[in-house]
């Protein structure tokens, strides 16, 4: 996997105005065969565990829309 902004560099680079979904997926396969891409790998556990926290703790933000001093949230049972 490739961030976004690598590729948008690498099209800067080329000097190429044309934004096209075909000229597009050239210059990303371009990419791709010009430079040598690390495998892929599966992220850790730990970090899996706490982006699933991070997206309860926004759904609960959206839920109750309260928020203690401190800044904690907590669910509201009404």
């Amino acid at each position: 996997m490739v961030l976004a902004n690598r590729i948008k560099h690498y099209v800067r680079s080329l000097n190429v105005k044309t934004g096209t979904n075909k000229a597009d997926a050239a210059l990303i396969a371009d990419f791709g065969l010009e430079r040598s891409m690390p495998a892929w790998q599966q992220t850790s556990l730990t970090y899996r565990e706490l982006w699933d926290l991070c997206r309860e703790l926004s759904s609960i933000k959206k839920v109750t829309g309260f928020e203690t001093p401190l800044g904690i949230w907590f669910m509201v049972s009404l």
